[in-house]
């Protein structure tokens, strides 16, 4: 698949979070490297692809150092690390798999259990979807 079919694949995927889940403002999809891969959102919010790449490409990087410290506190087959940053009005999940963050800057009324739930999927419908024969 083409990079501009590829890339509006994955926005198309992304939107859909958007438009079926209230409450949430914005989502990008970051490789490991900090490329954002894709990027929608909602309203006139003052943010860009560039800065959910950056701060999700920093907090999975801190994550990942917190990690080695005693990487026997943590699961091994653990597939998925999630961050959750709590803000007064607006809050922000960072979902990494080792190849690829999925960040969603959300409201925080939206239920976090759910957001996650399909957010992880999201994370390996796109994770399959680029390695698989569709992305190469």
């Amino acid at each position: 698949m083409e990079v501009s079919g590829l890339r509006s694949e994955i926005n198309r995927l992304l939107q859909s979070e958007l438009d079926d889940v209230d409450g949430i403002i914005a989502v990008a999809l970051v490789s490991t490297n900090g490329l954002p891969l894709g990027f929608v959102q909602r309203g006139n919010l003052n943010i860009s692809s560039v800065d959910l790449s950056l701060f999700s490409t920093l907090m999975t990087n801190v994550i990942n150092r917190i990690r080695r410290i005693n990487p026997d506190s943590w699961f091994i087959n653990f597939k998925h690390r999630v961050v959750i940053i709590n803000g007064d009005q607006y809050s922000v999940i960072i979902i990494n798999n080792n190849d690829l963050s999925i960040i969603a800057v959300f409201e925080n009324y939206v239920d976090i259990n759910i957001l996650t739930y399909r957010l992880i999927n999201d994370l390996d419908l796109l994770s399959n979807l680029i390695s698989g024969p569709l992305g190469k």
